[in-house]
């Protein structure tokens, strides 16, 4: 079995978390040597790294057949069906481009489908009337009555014939009518003399054309009708085993074995028209069955005939070493085993109802004892390397939990190893959470829900949760909600939310509205809990004392935690929930400058467009608004101290720029006076918001209609800010007085900063900055007494 296609795509998936919490794109560390060797390795890492991950077209198809199908399961146009042609054309496809690696995973995920229709369409079906048989009816009709009878033996038949259905094409064989036409021509030349195609005279030829002469005689055939024997054998062995039976006797007519043709017929339950109503069918079979089975279990102990030869009277019979004999693969041993058990149980049954004491035969006991639990045992433990390997192939153990009505057994051994991943420790093996895996997986866990089977919860959003981070860190955003819908109620939104944290484009997120109406996701909700998760995760630590925060300048890059954080805050502002999104845009702000975020704030601020707070502040005017009204006032604070503190770097970057660089440029020069307008444009705009910032008293408590005692922390926070921020203002609008040479502004300034009605000046000594002012005022004061109207100039 090839299982690189699986080992290539190996992807450590993370999510739920034993605690309940899931904990999306968590790295498992890899040896660098490791990743080397497998470039297809996908990890999904504890910084929340965003991870690209190349997924085929199944995975929108899977999910499309789905959402069309889930209530039609077992029809012709039904679900299941639907998974199977699929994996069919897939499979196909893959023949055609010789991709080797993929054929064998697409031919057992299209049987694997297949399967479940069959067992499941029984399982989930009501019961039918049993067949009954009378004192004359024949054994094919005490056949059919003991499959209606035994649920059990009836699924063992199903089995049955779907390892028959899903047998390899058997091999060419180039037809001759003339059996034994070479040995034919050695017995004339022996008895006449000569023959041109006679290949040796030698008394260990055969000396008769009748069937049994080479065993009868323990003789041989001419080398050539030796090969052609075994070509044969191996072909008709290979079409029994495919159930093609009647392809089975065509090439027996054709190749002059119609007497063998005639024989095997004699395989088939005997029927009756005339007794047998119920069958409807005509007069037909052998009445001593067992008298056949029993010389074909006679052939299958001689060791001179070919081991085909013997392996199909073996079939024949229900004999299962010498069909094991020539099996090399799980799929033909699985079927020697199933073969011989539901013989062997049905020609119990069969004896005891219609006992013939005087002739009576006993089964052919190779199917004694055998159970599917036993046999797939076997074959795991088969003494044939290739066999034992097959059978730890993750898609046929799937396949025997299924037919062994275990399930939830390998659903569990998946999320054991989804838990060892998310823990930090590399599972025994992962051969259950590859790609191809979880997607299969996850579609028979949205099946099984969707037939009203139980499954265990825990288990099931444990894989469906991983899928949902694989499709998202896939960017296939589009498929998740489907699957978001089939998780239970205690994780459902809480994997939504952290789901839509990863959505951050904005095409993709207007596409998740629609879909969340499409499913019924109450996607408001799930917005909600994902600005809370995120801001819980940022806001970790509590804001810094204000003497050791450094403020960062406005275009410095922003952190990608607090990246995510004003994306998250879009969502809520996307679903208009515009109470929440003032609430939480303040707790952000708050957030960002107390710790000196400057550039997050001004992020944030350019994430919120304008026309948002004018919906923010609408109020109808009633008192129980007031809080409202507080935290929209609040809210216009921090976006005019970022508007403002733009206009200042502005400012910055045009006084900075080198004018004069150029010898050519003067202050007559154009390029001069364009850039003294521009400066003169700038130096108006941050008086003017610096001043107005100032004059209102900016971020106090008492301009929110706070006090200390309503809410001391955060009127705490609240005058924390305000120490950091306006000693910043003050410098500002002193820096642009003084580069205009406006000295009397800067001494109109520190009047105001000294006055007790707004005390601006206790902002700069809880920041430490009171010194820093009174040394710039004092450097406007040298500089004022040189000016004409100095005191000098007098």
């Amino acid at each position: 079995m090839h299982q690189n296609a699986l080992n290539n795509a190996t992807l450590n998936v993370l999510g739920h978390k034993k605690n309940g919490s899931s904990s999306i794109q968590e790295l498992i560390e890899m040896d660098e040597e490791e990743a080397e060797m497998n470039q297809n390795v996908v990890c999904i890492g504890p910084n929340e790294t965003a991870v690209s991950v190349e997924l085929g077209d199944e995975y929108e198809k899977f999910n499309i057949i789905t959402s069309l199908k889930k209530d039609n399961l077992f029809s012709k146009d039904g679900l299941l069906y639907a998974y199977y042609e699929l994996c069919q054309e897939k499979f196909e496809k893959c023949l055609k481009e010789d991709d080797e690696e993929w054929i064998e995973l697409w031919d057992l995920e299209s049987r694997t489908w297949d399967l479940i229709q069959r067992l499941y369409s029984f399982r989930l079906s009501e019961q039918q009337g049993h067949i009954q048989s009378h004192a004359f009816s024949s054994r094919a009709v005490l056949e059919e009555e003991y499959y209606s009878q035994n649920p059990e033996a009836f699924e063992n038949n199903i089995v049955f014939n779907w390892a028959r259905d899903n047998s390899s094409d058997p091999p060419s064989i180039e037809i001759r009518g003339n059996r034994w036409f070479y040995t034919r021509e050695d017995i004339k030349m022996k008895n006449r003399g000569g023959s041109r195609f006679s290949s040796n005279i030698s008394g260990t030829i055969v000396s008769n054309l009748d069937p049994d002469a080479d065993i009868r005689d323990d003789k041989r055939l001419d080398e050539r009708d030796d090969n052609f024997e075994r070509q044969f054998f191996h072909t008709a062995f290979c079409l029994f085993r495919s159930g093609s039976f009647e392809e089975l006797l065509e090439l027996c007519r054709r190749t002059g074995n119609h007497w063998r043709s005639a024989s095997l017929q004699g395989i088939l339950e005997y029927r009756d028209n005339l007794i047998d109503d119920v069958l409807q069918s005509e007069t037909s079979g052998n009445k001593r069955k067992e008298l056949l089975r029993r010389s074909c279990l006679a052939l299958t102990k001689n060791k001179r005939i070919d081991s085909y030869e013997r392996a199909l009277y073996g079939a024949l019979c229900g004999d299962l070493n010498s069909v094991l004999d020539v099996c090399t693969t799980w799929e033909d041993a699985m079927w020697a085993y199933y073969n011989s058990m539901t013989q062997y149980n049905l020609d119990v049954y069969l004896s005891s109802k219609a006992p013939q004491t005087e002739t009576q035969l006993p089964p052919v006991d190779s199917g004694l004892g055998l159970t599917p639990e036993l046999i797939f045992n076997s074959l795991s433990n088969s003494s044939i390397a290739s066999i034992q390997e097959e059978a730890s192939h993750p898609l046929i153990k799937l396949q025997t939990h299924i037919i062994c009505n275990k399930i939830s057994e390998i659903l569990s051994s998946a999320h054991i190893q989804l838990e060892a991943i998310r823990t930090g420790n590399a599972p025994e093996s992962g051969d259950l959470v590859t790609p191809p895996l979880l997607r299969i997986l996850t579609h028979i866990i949205l099946f099984l829900k969707i037939s009203g089977l139980a499954v265990d919860e825990y288990t099931s959003d444990s894989i469906i949760q991983a899928y949902i981070e694989l499709l998202a860190s896939a960017k296939k955003v589009n498929l998740v909600p489907l699957y978001i819908q089939y998780l239970s109620n205690q994780v459902q939104y809480e994997a939504y939310s952290r789901f839509l944290i990863l959505v951050d484009e904005e095409s993709a997120r207007s596409e998740q509205l629609q879909l969340a109406k499409k499913y019924s996701l109450d996607i408001n909700h799930a917005a909600l809990l994902a600005v809370e998760y995120v801001y819980d995760e940022v806001v970790s630590v509590s804001p810094e004392e204000v003497h050791t925060v450094y403020l960062k300048s406005i275009e410095e890059p922003v952190e990608p935690s607090y990246k995510k954080l004003i994306c998250t805050l879009e969502w809520l502002l996307i679903t208009s929930q515009t109470d929440e999104l003032l609430r939480f845009a303040n707790l952000v702000y708050r957030f960002f400058l107390s710790i000196g975020e400057l550039n997050s704030a001004y992020d944030l601020y350019t994430h919120i467009p304008s026309d948002a707070l004018n919906t923010l502040s609408s109020s109808d005017g009633e008192p129980e608004n007031d809080s409202k009204f507080r935290d929209a006032y609040e809210l216009m604070n921090y976006r005019a101290l970022c508007r403002a503190l733009k206009f200042y770097q502005e400012w910055e970057e045009l006084s900075k720029q080198e004018v004069f660089e150029d010898s050519a440029v003067t202050k007559a020069s154009t390029s001069y006076k364009v850039w003294k307008k521009k400066l003169n444009f700038a130096s108006r705009k941050c008086v003017k918001s610096f001043t107005d910032l100032l004059q209102a008293n900016w971020l106090h408590p008492s301009t929110l209609e706070l006090k200390p005692d309503d809410d001391p922390l955060l009127y705490k926070t609240l005058m924390t800010i305000r120490n950091l921020y306006v000693p910043e203002l003050i410098l500002g609008l002193h820096n642009v007085y003084f580069s205009l040479e406006d000295y009397d502004s800067c001494f109109a300034l520190a009047n105001e900063v000294a006055s007790e009605d707004l005390k601006l000046y206790h902002c700069l000594i809880k920041s430490g900055r009171l010194v820093e002012y009174v040394s710039y005022l004092g450097k406007a004061g040298e500089c004022s007494l040189s000016t004409p109207n100095g005191l000098f100039s007098l």
